[in-house]
């Protein structure tokens, strides 16, 4: 009986917030590699990449299962499921494009250092506004959602000119493969900015 009354009834207290930076600081060393594998060709940091998936993975189960197993949160669990399944997407995205890279036998995707650089850029900064939400600088979460938005327009334009330039080659090989794989950069842009707009959501309902 105390058992139940301590698990559901006496508020636990866990740092949801200090979890979800934990997540996001996983998600910025899975970008932080990816760019050193297939623009800068370091070889540990290619097979440094799954091992960091797996570490975004476990933080994911860890914190749906103290999302799962407590009875007070900061903010509504649906708010905090939004953000740990968005920073989840991240990861899922970047390990689509390591399977459309590797099936293609594609070996360095230097020639997109550009979106790259983005998406490296786009993770720091969200990585920073779950460091101030758990400081609770609320305006500074704020300016860093924003910055990821802007980022991912900025994105968008990046993969449009790939894209242009794609166009004008005369392998359809060529053309049908790094489609691909510029697809899969611009998804796990869209998953930051989703990713942005969670965050938005828990300082909105937090403050």
């Amino acid at each position: 009986m105390f058992s139940f009354f301590n698990k559901y009834i006496l508020p636990e207290e866990i740092d949801f917030f200090a979890a979800m930076q934990m997540h996001a600081h996983a998600i910025e060393t899975i970008m932080a590699d990816l760019q050193k594998c297939f623009i800068y060709g370091d070889h540990e940091a290619c097979s440094k990449v799954l091992n960091d998936q797996a570490n975004s993975k476990e933080i994911k189960k860890e914190n749906m299962k103290k999302l799962l197993n407590t009875f007070v949160t900061p903010v509504d669990r649906e708010s905090i499921y939004r953000v740990t399944t968005q920073l989840d997407w991240i990861a899922i995205s970047t390990r689509h494009l390591i399977l459309e890279v590797n099936s293609y036998s594609i070996e360095t995707l230097k020639e997109y250092s550009l979106l790259f650089h983005s998406l490296v850029e786009m993770a720091q900064t969200l990585h920073s506004g779950y460091v101030s939400l758990h400081r609770k600088e609320v305006a500074d979460v704020d300016i860093r959602c924003e910055d990821v938005r802007e980022m991912y327009d900025k994105a968008v334009k990046e993969y449009i000119l790939y894209m242009s330039q794609l166009a004008r080659e005369s392998d359809r090989s060529r053309i049908f493969t790094h489609q691909q794989v510029l697809f899969q950069l611009k998804d796990i842009a869209k998953h930051f900015h989703l990713s942005a707009n969670a965050l938005e959501d828990i300082v909105a309902k937090a403050v």
